[in-house]
């Protein structure tokens, strides 16, 4: 099946972009250039810096304009600004399917297989990962009820999150409106703050939509960095790991620098 893989980048310390840099490197290993596409907020990157880097690894795609409002640009406490909402830029990619990823992701299997069975919307509810980052029973059950949604979760996680048959074209134009205009419904689905708008208003507007929904389980597919017990075996299992901290631990940072140079080359 063809897909595009599409993340963006909030944060533009050294940290992130180098983060951003390897994640694109690990999904190059199974996709080609095209099919990888970034999105910036022009205003508060390096032009030539982000084109020099990246441009040999995938697309790039630089906004002038302002998606969101108010809240949208929020400096960090290590002074350096961050841009919140550009991941809702998935919804001007043309592909009728998109993988959508963090910028700190590693793809460690090619994830086409996660494309497979009947759905429009899959994506990893964050009650679904390990416990001290779930959230009250409470929490849970005042979501479900309000956004009826058909499982028993606070709110969906920000990635991977994988949309087919243009569901990303589909629930668009809502999900910004939410993220905008009813930010009191995030309250419902956890403790909200900028950093977690873009995300956290995503739930209202799957709730609102006719999508067919999957749940992706952590473990079978998807590792996050909060738990490093089964690193060992993590390369021949898990598709998507969560956390750039992981290259050194899964020894890959010398496969990802030889790929770099030969793509160059």
């Amino acid at each position: 099946m063809k897909f595009k893989i599409f993340t963006s980048c909030n944060c533009f310390d050294k940290w992130m972009i180098d983060s951003l840099l390897d994640s694109v490197i690990t999904a190059r290993r199974f996709v080609n250039r095209d099919d990888i596409e970034l999105a910036f907020h022009a205003p508060l990157v390096n032009l030539d810096e982000i084109d020099e880097r990246f441009s040999p690894y995938c697309n790039i795609n630089f906004y002038e304009d302002t998606l969101t409002t108010e809240f949208a640009i929020h400096p960090s406490q290590e002074g350096s600004s961050r841009w919140y909402g550009e991941r809702l830029r998935v919804k001007n990619v043309k592909d009728k399917n998109v993988l959508l990823l963090d910028a700190d992701t590693l793809v460690l299997k090619d994830p086409t297989h996660l494309f497979e069975g009947d759905f429009d919307f899959a994506s990893c509810p964050k009650d679904t990962m390990p416990r001290h980052w779930q959230h009250t029973s409470n929490q849970r059950m005042r979501a479900k009820r309000v956004f009826k949604l058909p499982y028993d979760r606070t709110h969906i996680w920000g990635g991977p999150q994988i949309f087919k048959n243009n569901a990303h074209k589909k629930i668009g134009d809502e999900w910004l409106r939410v993220m905008e205009k009813e930010r009191h419904l995030m309250d419902i689905c956890s403790s909200p703050n900028r950093k977690t708008y873009d995300q956290l208003s995503l739930t209202p507007a799957v709730a609102r939509s006719d999508l067919k929904i999957k749940i992706l389980k952590p473990w079978d597919d998807i590792f996050f960095r909060c738990s490093y017990a089964d690193v060992e075996d993590m390369r021949d299992t898990v598709t998507i790991a969560h956390g750039n901290d992981l290259i050194d631990k899964l020894g890959l940072r010398k496969e990802i620098e030889k790929l770099k140079n030969e793509i160059r080359e």
